[in-house]
């Protein structure tokens, strides 16, 4: 049976992929964002860049932790950035 679990993700057979490929899209958006320095405000091509770089990586650290069935809680992907 499929359910929600506390960190908001589905757990379903693709559940893995879909967090690993919206993390390599996020970091993309991330990298076009850096390119624009100097042609768009920079809270968005140096804060909100930033903030998509670190949120694509913790996806993909997710993606990779899921295929293993040790997932990180929730709790502790929000501390990350602040450890």
């Amino acid at each position: 049976m499929h359910r929600y679990t506390l960190s908001g993700m589905i757990k379903f057979p693709f559940g893995s992929l879909i967090l690993q490929y919206g993390g390599d899209l996020l970091l993309g958006l991330s990298m076009v964002l850096f390119a624009l320095r100097g042609q768009a405000p920079e809270w968005v091509t140096f804060a909100f860049a930033n903030v998509l770089m670190f949120v694509g990586v913790m996806m993909r650290i997710q993606s990779l932790r899921r295929e293993l069935g040790r997932p990180l809680p929730l709790i502790l992907m929000v501390a990350a950035p602040f450890l």
